[in-house]
């Protein structure tokens, strides 16, 4: 019988290891990247036991008696492991909404954690979802390339990345603190005065995140005339390797310098994960695309992939 406990700080450690051995994880399910920004959410997160032993978790916060799977993150559907079957995974839905009956929860926005980033076939709960009635509520595109069987590159991005080889742009990882405040204050200024936003992670929030996990946040920039002018933090996950925060200031779009970033980090002899994932390009829950943007992923061969989320009703 499911048996469904909420979260304490005292299961961090079951939980990470739960985490390491499943086969739909990502590190930034692990406690210290989830609870880093624990006083913006009210932490709900679940953890299905059978027979005492942990059979899934479900990442979530709690909003006006909803629950969000998760509030912080991109997405954060049900973690299983190799045990997880089919019949077990509808066993742990029906429990979920008797749980959530018995604690006030009137709904759940379920962030599926899309395929590209399992290590093996975990859709069980997509199944579920649709036993349950779930309802499609956002469906957004994202792009990415298969590092095992490549599409070329369109000309154009081929053209952008010689002019860049030929003015002598230099690419490097960030090794030093000095390199990613430095990226950040351009990253910021190029927000503010083209898109009148702020990175969602302030410079203090991603350098302790880096530190914490300096194998999965990962920054390369490009140099010229002896300054940043482009580049791109990577989260590596077990599966795919995630672009977060491109940027390039005005001299980097001129000389083709974020292309040669992108080009040099997909080349790299570091970059063994299956999946290079450039993030979605809508808006508006999925109903507006922004071509101009796909445009570009897809000129280095990205093809779309979805990120779907659904609502439960309980009540």
């Amino acid at each position: 019988m499911i048996k469904i406990e909420r979260y304490l700080n005292k299961n961090n450690f079951e939980w990470d290891n739960f985490i390491d051995s499943s086969k739909n994880g990502v590190f930034f399910f692990k406690r210290n990247y989830m609870d880093y920004h624990s006083s913006r959410f009210i932490d709900h997160s679940l953890i299905f036991k059978d027979s005492d032993k942990i059979v899934a978790v479900l990442p979530s916060t709690e909003n006006s008696n909803k629950l969000i799977s998760h509030g912080g993150l991109t997405f954060g559907g049900i973690i299983s492991d190799f045990k997880m079957t089919t019949p077990l995974m509808l066993n742990i839905f029906e429990n979920l909404s008797k749980y959530s009956n018995d604690n006030n929860l009137e709904s759940c926005i379920y962030k599926a954690i899309p395929h590209i980033y399992h290590t093996f076939p975990a859709e069980e709960d997509l199944y579920a979802l649709y036993r349950i009635g779930a309802r499609l509520i956002k469906r957004e595109v994202t792009t990415s390339i298969k590092n095992t069987n490549r599409i070329n590159y369109q000309t154009r991005r081929i053209r952008s990345i010689d002019k860049a080889k030929k003015l002598g742009v230099i690419i490097k990882e960030a090794e030093k603190e000095l390199e990613w405040e430095e990226y950040w204050e351009l990253l910021s200024s190029v927000l503010l005065t083209r898109h009148k936003v702020a990175p969602v992670h302030t410079f203090a929030e991603i350098n302790y995140l880096r530190k914490l996990f300096p194998e999965n946040i990962k920054l390369f920039f490009s140099i010229c005339n002896n300054r940043i002018n482009s580049g791109v933090v990577l989260f590596i996950h077990k599966n795919n390797s995630h672009t977060q925060y491109l940027c390039s200031n005005d001299e980097g779009q001129k000389n083709g310098c974020l292309d040669y970033v992108i080009d040099s980090v997909l080349h790299s002899n570091s970059m063994k994960t299956e999946f290079f994932d450039f993030g979605v390009s809508t808006d508006d829950d999925g109903k507006l695309l922004n071509e101009g943007l796909i445009n570009q992923k897809e000129g280095f061969g990205g093809r779309s992939i979805i990120h779907d989320s659904y609502e439960i009703k309980f009540k």
